[in-house]
């Protein structure tokens, strides 16, 4: 028997940062893939956007200031932006978007 409290389904997008991954294309995966589509289905309440860095780039540009941001700046705009989707989404479906960033990098 399933717990109704449980999520049916929980749709995980994953990216890897290093590819030519821009802040805004990033952005717009969050928003479009996950939540526009993926969340869409009715047993989906939760999502998790998952973004890889193998240290392959050095930089992401920020679309407004055109300043250099380094992989932690870019996970906490992902962040931020899923905190803000949550809220526009509040009272609808969607209850959580969860956003993780794993560093491979050698330490």
């Amino acid at each position: 028997m399933k717990h109704p409290k449980i999520a049916g389904a929980v749709p995980i997008e994953i990216k890897l940062a290093d590819k030519d991954w821009t802040l805004d294309t990033l952005m717009e995966r969050l928003e479009n893939q996950l939540v526009g589509q993926y969340l869409r289905a009715p047993e989906c309440t939760h999502g998790v956007f998952v973004v890889g860095f193998v240290g392959g780039k050095s930089y992401w540009l920020d679309p407004v200031s055109s300043a250099h941001l380094s992989f932690e700046e870019v996970m906490l705009r992902l962040e931020k932006r899923a905190a803000e989707l949550e809220t526009e989404h509040q009272g609808k479906k969607v209850e959580a978007i969860k956003v993780i960033g794993i560093d491979f990098r050698a330490p």
